[in-house]
C-alpha cells in the first residue's frame, strides 16, 4: 500500500511540477491540469473516486474515509478550490497566473504531507 501511495504521489508531484512550468499565460491551463492530478491522487490515495467527477462547490458535500479527514480533507479542498476559482473566473484578474502558482504549491505541499512515512514521494 505505501509503495503505491508513493508511486501516486510521484505522478501527482510530477503533474503539478508541470503546471507549474507552465508559460505564465497558460494559468488556466496549469490551474486545471494542478486540479486534475490532485483529483486524481486524492482518489487513489484515499479511495475515494467520487472526487474526480464533482465540481469543487459539491465536494464540501462528499463524506470522505476516516483517513483522509485525519489527514487535512479541508486544505485539499482548500487547493481544489482555489485552483477552480481560478480557471473559471470569468475574466483574467491581473494576479491570476501568480494566485494560480499559490495554489499550485499549496496543492503539491498538500500531497507531499500525506504521503505515508514508508514511501517515496519525490519524482
Amino acid at each position: 500500500v505505501a509503495v503505491a501511495a508513493g508511486a501516486s504521489a510521484c505522478e501527482a508531484l510530477a503533474s503539478l511540477y508541470a503546471a507549474r512550468a507552465l508559460d505564465a499565460r497558460a494559468w488556466r491551463e496549469a490551474g486545471g491540469a494542478g486540479a486534475q492530478a490532485l483529483r486524481r491522487y486524492v482518489a487513489r490515495r484515499f479511495g475515494l473516486p467520487a472526487i474526480e467527477t464533482c465540481p469543487s462547490e459539491e465536494l464540501a458535500g462528499v463524506r470522505p474515509p476516516p483517513l483522509l479527514l485525519a489527514t487535512r480533507w479541508r486544505e485539499a479542498l482548500a487547493c481544489l478550490y482555489a485552483l477552480d476559482a481560478e480557471r473559471f473566473r470569468g475574466l483574467a484578474a491581473d494576479d491570476a497566473a501568480a494566485h494560480t502558482q499559490q495554489a499550485l504549491a499549496a496543492a503539491a505541499a498538500w500531497v507531499r504531507a500525506t504521503v505515508p512515512s514508508d514511501a517515496a514521494a519525490d519524482p
